[in-house]
């Protein structure tokens, strides 16, 4: 089995190579979303593509992407991107400021300073990218007039940054911002461990830890831009990646200004759904995020899929990555709604078997008229009502014993194989495609790959990403704390789920989804937080501003997908039951502490 320290680094798009990135890139809705015009705030949990989406707005990546429609999407995105990822270097140096013996000015003033110049360095770095794409269409003539301009607005810049560099490139005015920053990390280091300074001498002898980002940064735009000849008109945007780790300062001062504009960027930040640093911001402190969402940022969650959207997403995925179709692959997925598959006795045996040994379903099929025998023998297409319980039929059938008891099955091929299901329980999340099928698709034995080896493979990968999250810190968790585990509240919560599938008198529309109560315990909301950062529970309730979901109560939730198969929950999600009911059931929950946040 993977460890989560496989899934968070060698599959998470912030450490693929561009190249890698670019050529293997399928463009998704929420990447089409991303496009508009405007701030937009990219809400999803981890491994859910935010990081990829981000990357490929960034102008070392959409100018040399080559896919399909990919001329189109340049014109719909009229700016340049600045990719900055989310250090967590840089976020522990600024998480170790609090602890700091010195005013909360200057500690405040000197986490801002940190994080403006990971943005210094990152727009240096989009400045080479522009350049170099720029000059490789000139001639001699105009590139020598292009440098001599260029070198004009790198002293401008230096000087409005307060840099003194020894030669006068865009590398070096780089290299100066990076030396710039271990500075601030040595003086934040030293201050943590002891090192006594006041205010005034803090300022003194770092006088650049007070310059203003916002002007700033339109004006090395500007000077650049100037220097590229383009119009006033040019735009870029600031693309700031995993930015709940950048403590509360920093988080209030940036949202805050997507309630404005600026003449030479936008913004495009992704963060995870739940934050508890923001929390303050509504207590009554002068800083204030409220934004009305239609006229001043875009919100694009991540989790809101239809079922066609994520086919079609697993399809372009495959074909792009290895090169063949999901049907090749996989096969078909016997037991689903949409299966194109016959009827025949596929369907009519599983009716058959669960009605020769659950009564209950027997007199679900009396009173709809139709003996469950005679399923088999359809020769007409099957009504609508026949068609959608047909599923909820065989997990029934699945779980239950010839005597109608329930018990343990060890393989579930018929239930997560086949292009179908997988593309289901992925969710759309591109990390747990690439862990999952990575080691399913290369060099298989045969095709479609049995679906016995495909269940074995889903499975893994499920109880990978179950282990990931009991490892969830209960502590400070991005600002959130809980004595629940949320790894064991999700189980409870799915528990109650398969016993009303499994063993209460059949329904055809079971509960399979839950709604949390407005008296619903603060240690409860906290784990189904933090449960809801990590992907393991699904909204199912359309949001459309950042704030939505700093409150679940009244919101109606599903178990993700992913951990179908750990837990034994159908690819289905029907009628919410209240929360408070499934915890009222359970005997089980344990305030269990975890490990610590990886």
């Amino acid at each position: 089995m993977m460890n989560e320290e496989v899934i968070l680094k060698e599959f998470n798009a912030k450490h693929q190579k561009t190249a890698d990135l670019i050529k293997e890139f399928v463009p998704s809705e929420p990447f089409k979303a991303s496009l508009v015009n405007g701030h937009s705030v990219i809400l999803g949990p981890r491994g859910s593509g935010k990081t990829t989406i981000l990357r490929m707005l960034a102008n070392d990546a959409l100018p040399y992407w080559n896919g399909e429609n990919a001329s189109l999407f340049r014109e719909s995105f009229p700016y340049e991107g600045i990719y900055v990822g989310g250090d967590k270097v840089w976020a522990e140096i600024i998480s170790s400021l609090s602890k700091l013996n010195i005013s909360t000015n200057a500690a405040e003033t000197l986490a801002i300073s940190a994080f403006n110049t990971c943005i210094f360095v990152s727009a240096t770095e989009a400045f080479i990218n522009s350049y170099q794409l720029k000059s490789s269409s000139l001639g001699s003539d105009a590139l020598k007039s292009l440098k001599i301009s260029l070198i004009k607005s790198i002293k401008e810049i230096a000087n409005i940054l307060l840099i003194q560099m020894n030669g006068i490139s865009l590398e070096s005015l780089k290299f100066s911002l990076e030396k710039r920053q271990q500075e601030i990390g040595s003086l934040a280091y030293k201050l943590s461990h002891g090192y006594q300074m006041t205010e005034n001498e803090i300022f003194d002898q770092y006088p650049y830890l007070t310059i203003k980002f916002k002007n700033t940064f339109d004006m090395m735009l500007g000077l650049f831009d100037s220097a590229l000849d383009r119009p006033a008109n040019h735009k870029w945007a600031l693309l700031l990646d995993e930015f709940e780790i950048a403590p509360e300062a920093l988080q209030n001062d940036v949202l805050s200004d997507l309630r404005s504009s600026s003449k030479k960027f936008i913004y495009k930040i992704a963060l995870i759904p739940c934050r508890g640093y923001l929390k303050h911001v509504r207590s009554g402190s002068e800083r204030n995020i409220k934004s009305s969402k239609n006229n001043d940022y875009n919100i694009i969650e991540l989790w809101h899929k239809s079922k066609n959207e994520i086919q079609e997403f697993f399809s372009h995925f495959i074909k792009a990555k290895y090169k063949n179709t999901p049907l090749a692959l996989f096969g078909e997925t016997p037991f689903l709604e949409n299966s194109t598959l016959e009827w025949g006795e596929k369907w009519g045996d599983v009716f058959e078997e669960l009605g020769d040994k659950d009564a209950t379903f027997r007199e679900y099929m009396e009173k709809k008229g139709m003996d469950y025998k005679d399923v088999k023998n359809l020769k007409r297409k099957p009504d609508d009502w026949l068609r959608k319980v047909a599923p909820i039929v065989a997990y029934r059938n699945e779980f239950r014993n010839e005597q109608g008891n329930t018990r343990t099955r060890k393989s579930l091929e018929t239930l997560y194989a086949g292009w179908q299901a997988i593309a289901a329980i992925s969710e759309g999340n591109p990390r747990w495609l690439i862990l999952t099928l990575n080691t399913l698709v290369n060099n298989p034995k045969e095709l479609p790959i049995s679906r016995a080896a495909q269940a074995q493979q889903v499975t893994e990968s499920s109880k990978t990403y179950w282990a990931m999250l009991k490892t969830a810190a209960l502590k400070d968790n991005l600002g959130i704390s809980t004595s629940r585990s949320p790894s064991q509240l999700i189980q409870s919560i799915g528990e109650c789920l398969k016993e009303n599938v499994v063993n209460e008198a059949f329904n055809e529309d079971p509960y399979l989804s839950f709604e949390v109560d407005k008296n619903e315990l603060p240690d409860v909301i906290n784990a189904l937080k933090i449960a809801l950062n990590y992907g393991a529970l699904i909204s199912m309730t359309q949001g459309g501003d950042i704030e939505d979901y700093d409150d679940l109560k009244d919101k109606r939730f599903r178990v993700s997908y992913l951990l179908a198969p750990k837990l034994g929950l159908p690819l289905r999600a029907s009628k919410a039951r209240k929360l408070s009911t499934i915890l009222g059931k359970d005997k089980t929950i344990k305030n269990t502490e975890q490990g610590k946040l990886f």
